[in-house]
């Protein structure tokens, strides 16, 4: 179950077709948001796994990242987090 709900995708690694996950101890724990304040990525270069603002971030404030594409429909959306997460979202 905490692959499943904490797993954050690193794609594919050179040469190998299979894409690949890593659960990580900060990262893994952030938060759903329909509206993120940061987004996740995967740096090869580095063999780690970063977060980015994507705007400025108050003092205090959470931060919060998307579990799944923001276009789709809202209902698709709350079906996803339901089934995959457990949760409702209230965004």
């Amino acid at each position: 179950g905490i692959i499943n709900t904490n797993m954050m995708s690193i794609g594919a690694m050179p040469g190998q077709l299979m894409h690949y996950g890593g659960v990580f101890n900060d990262m893994s724990r952030v938060n759903h948001s329909c509206s993120p304040n940061a987004v996740y990525r995967w740096d090869l270069e580095l063999f780690a796994g970063e977060l980015r603002a994507l705007r400025a971030i108050a003092p205090g404030e959470e931060i919060t990242i998307t579990y799944l594409d923001t276009c789709l429909p809202y209902a698709a959306r709350q079906q996803i987090l339901r089934e995959k997460y457990s949760f409702t979202c209230t965004c």
